[in-house]
Protein backbone atom coordinates (compact mmCIF):
# COMPACT_ATOMS: atom_id res chain seq x y z
CA UNK A 1 0.00 0.00 0.00
CA UNK A 2 1.28 3.62 -0.36
CA UNK A 3 0.56 4.75 3.25
CA UNK A 4 -0.09 2.57 5.38
CA UNK A 5 -2.70 2.21 7.71
CA UNK A 6 -3.09 3.88 11.00
CA UNK A 7 -3.57 2.01 14.41
CA UNK A 8 -6.56 4.21 14.48
CA UNK A 9 -7.35 3.18 10.94
CA UNK A 10 -7.11 -1.01 11.58
CA UNK A 11 -8.71 -0.98 14.93
CA UNK A 12 -12.06 0.85 13.29
CA UNK A 13 -11.56 -1.38 10.53
CA UNK A 14 -11.56 -4.61 13.01
CA UNK A 15 -14.56 -3.08 15.00
CA UNK A 16 -16.05 -2.79 11.62
CA UNK A 17 -15.87 -6.58 10.41
CA UNK A 18 -16.36 -7.84 14.23
CA UNK A 19 -20.04 -6.17 13.55
CA UNK A 20 -20.55 -7.49 10.32
CA UNK A 21 -19.32 -10.83 10.91
CA UNK A 22 -21.20 -11.27 13.93
CA UNK A 23 -23.47 -14.16 13.64
CA UNK A 24 -20.59 -15.69 11.95
CA UNK A 25 -18.17 -14.96 14.90
CA UNK A 26 -20.42 -15.24 17.99
CA UNK A 27 -19.40 -18.59 19.26
CA UNK A 28 -16.02 -17.59 19.77
CA UNK A 29 -14.77 -16.01 22.58
CA UNK A 30 -14.18 -12.04 22.29
CA UNK A 31 -10.43 -12.94 22.26
CA UNK A 32 -10.35 -14.68 18.99
CA UNK A 33 -13.04 -12.15 17.69
CA UNK A 34 -9.96 -9.92 17.88
CA UNK A 35 -7.44 -11.76 16.49
CA UNK A 36 -9.22 -12.94 13.69
CA UNK A 37 -10.61 -9.53 12.81
CA UNK A 38 -6.53 -8.23 13.34
CA UNK A 39 -5.39 -11.64 10.88
CA UNK A 40 -8.66 -10.59 8.26
CA UNK A 41 -7.28 -6.77 8.48
CA UNK A 42 -3.49 -8.32 7.91
CA UNK A 43 -4.98 -10.09 5.22
CA UNK A 44 -6.55 -7.58 3.57
CA UNK A 45 -3.22 -5.03 3.85
CA UNK A 46 -1.25 -7.98 2.32
CA UNK A 47 -3.57 -8.12 -0.47
CA UNK A 48 -3.76 -4.47 -1.29
CA UNK A 49 -0.18 -4.56 -1.41
CA UNK A 50 0.53 -7.29 -3.87
CA UNK A 51 -2.28 -5.97 -5.69
CA UNK A 52 -0.73 -2.13 -5.99
CA UNK A 53 2.76 -3.91 -6.93
CA UNK A 54 1.09 -6.02 -9.62
CA UNK A 55 -0.69 -3.35 -11.33
CA UNK A 56 2.01 -0.85 -11.04
CA UNK A 57 3.86 -3.68 -12.71
CA UNK A 58 1.82 -4.13 -15.41
CA UNK A 59 1.14 -0.20 -16.24
CA UNK A 60 5.13 -0.32 -16.82
CA UNK A 61 5.06 -3.41 -19.28
CA UNK A 62 2.14 -1.73 -20.95
CA UNK A 63 3.75 1.50 -21.26
CA UNK A 64 7.31 0.20 -22.14
CA UNK A 65 5.98 -2.40 -24.87
CA UNK A 66 3.77 0.80 -26.33
CA UNK A 67 7.41 2.43 -26.79
CA UNK A 68 9.36 -0.32 -27.16
CA UNK A 69 9.31 0.68 -31.00
CA UNK A 70 11.23 3.32 -30.56
CA UNK A 71 13.86 2.10 -28.93
CA UNK A 72 14.40 -0.87 -30.89
CA UNK A 73 15.97 -1.00 -34.36
CA UNK A 74 13.88 -2.27 -37.19
CA UNK A 75 14.73 -4.50 -39.47
CA UNK A 76 15.20 -3.43 -42.85
CA UNK A 77 12.76 -5.16 -45.35
CA UNK A 78 14.86 -6.74 -48.22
Amino acid sequence: METPMTEKERKALQKKLIKSLKAQMSHLSVDLQQILADDLVTALQNRLTVFTALQARQTTDTYLESINHLYIPQQKQP
